[in-house]
């Protein structure tokens, strides 16, 4: 599935983030925004050239996923560590069955957590997070969902004649 919508807007495709235009001699440029994680804010964004429109298409939606995918480990290591945290405190308070009930989650998260952001990293290269067939767990979907809606909001684009708009002030207002 394709999480980009492109749209036609004089010329060029624009998604995103990300933005097709076509060259002198037909091929076709992509510029993307890049990997929140690997450069800079303030850096210029990337651009690729490719032969055909699909292809550059085809090769935004990878970098697309592959972002999402990074986030999303990177968002599973944080909840391993919140875990963590939660099951070094709650060490301390095991004076009840509730208690106890509240530890062994928090393990349980943690481990989990720490796996999927592991196997996320390593692209799942070997299956060894997954026994059986694939199904993902209440964890991992509420992790993937808050990983596209920050992916989201980085790539919301202000448009540059809504920002630089001036409105001048009557000062006898």
């Amino acid at each position: 599935m394709d999480r980009l919508q492109w749209h036609d807007r004089d010329g060029r495709l624009v998604a995103a983030g990300y933005e097709i235009t076509r060259i002198g001699d037909g091929s076709w440029r992509l510029e993307a925004p890049g990997a929140v994680f690997r450069r800079p804010a303030r850096a210029e964004p990337l651009f690729t050239e490719h032969g055909s429109v699909e292809e550059a298409k085809a090769w935004a939606s990878f970098s697309e996923s592959d972002a999402i995918r990074r986030l999303t480990a990177v968002l599973h290591l944080a909840v391993a560590l919140a875990a963590l945290v939660a099951f070094v405190l709650l060490a301390n308070e095991i004076g009840s069955l509730i208690g106890l009930g509240l530890l062994c989650v928090a393990f349980y998260v943690m481990l989990r957590s720490a796996a999927n952001g592991t196997g996320l990293f390593l692209q799942d290269a070997w299956g060894w997070t997954r026994l059986g067939p694939p199904r993902t767990s209440l964890l991992e979907r509420g992790v993937a969902a808050l990983g596209i809606r920050f992916r989201s909001r980085w790539l919301q684009v202000v448009e540059p004649e809504a920002a630089s708009a001036v409105v001048p002030l009557d000062p006898y207002a």
